[in-house]
């Protein structure tokens, strides 16, 4: 199936949602006008856009740092620079958003979890031979995206957005 029709084909119906919510999921999509027009036609009058990503401190999504991130995901990854996205949010319908850069809280996450293999290998019993690999190949991933992260190239932002409600210039009589 084409790209536009899977990120149409949601199911629910116009105006259907209070808030469409992500983690870190719209990286992997290239097209992200089409992907927030979507939300954008999702939500209520009333609705968010909500989510967490990662964004290009650049403008140069090709960097090497970027670059080779993304050649070594298990798909193609396309960062954008936050002003750019702000804009094109604003552009299809939502006020302006609030953008929060999470990223030393993302990466204190990151670090507390993999503190913890150690012990979840030392109480894994005979489960512990089988788990350790898997530990591993999540242990690289991490690796990889908190190289990223501390590169520079990239930042871990929040993301709210609501639906313009309109409003002008205030009128005094």
């Amino acid at each position: 199936r084409s790209t536009s029709s899977t990120l149409n084909d949601t199911g629910p119906k116009r105006g259907f949602a209070d808030a469409v919510i992500s983690k870190e999921g719209l990286t992997g999509v290239r097209n992200k006008n089409a992907l927030f027009d979507h939300a954008f036609n999702l939500l209520k009058p009333t609705g968010k856009l909500i989510f967490t990503d990662l964004f290009l401190t650049g403008d140069d999504p090709e960097c090497p740092e970027v670059a080779v991130w993304s050649a070594m995901e298990h798909r193609a990854m396309f960062l954008m620079n936050p002003g750019r996205f702000r804009d094109k949010l604003y552009d299809i319908g939502f006020d302006m958003p609030v953008m929060e850069d999470i990223t030393e809280l993302y990466m204190a996450g990151i670090r507390k979890a993999f503190a913890r293999a150690p012990e979840i290998l030392a109480n894994a019993g005979d489960l512990a031979a089988r788990l350790q690999p898997l530990l591993v190949r999540e242990a690289e991933y991490w690796s990889r995206r908190t190289t990223l992260l501390e590169s520079g190239e990239a930042r871990v932002w929040m993301v709210t957005a609501r639906v313009y409600q309109g409003g002008g210039p205030v009128q005094i009589s």
